[in-house]
Parts: structure tokens; sequence; C-alpha cells
């Protein structure tokens, strides 16, 4: 009994320690996923218009829209976006 114990109580242990370090990088992933949606979602019917555009920054300003609508909605730009 006493040679289950010890080993029992470091797999509980590390086990606790790895499911605290889970939560953040999942709501990493969530995060980057909401931020992606809202701006593809944002940004794809502006977008769509810029074929028969004659602004050269049609896309730009489609993106730039897009993110400042996103930012209004709470997200924050995930570190994967090109702040220009």
């Amino acid at each position: 009994m006493k040679q289950l114990f010890l080993p029992t109580i470091f797999c509980l242990l590390l086990s606790t320690q790895v499911s605290a370090q889970s939560p953040s990088s999942v709501d990493k992933g969530v995060e980057i996923y909401d931020w992606d949606a809202c701006l593809d979602t944002m940004s794809n019917p502006c977008i769509n218009e810029c074929a028969t555009s004659e602004d050269t920054d049609c896309k730009d300003n489609c993106l730039t829209l897009a993110r400042d609508k996103c930012i209004s909605k709470g997200l924050t730009p995930t570190s994967h976006f090109n702040e220009d």
C-alpha cells in the first residue's frame, strides 16, 4: 500500500499542474478563432465590393474598418495579426 501512495500523490500533483496550464492555452486558441472569425465576417462583404471599386486601397480600408468593428465588439487583435 505504501508503495502506491507516493506515486499516486505525485501523479495527482502533476496532473493538477498540467490542467492548471491548459485553460490559458485553450483560451488563447479561442481568442484567435474569435478574432479571425470576426475579421473575416466583417471584412468579406466589403472586400467583395472591392472587385468593382477603383480605389486601390479598398481591401486595406475594409480590413481597417473590420478591425475597428471587432475591437468595438470587445475582441482584441491576436498576436499573429500584423499591426501596420
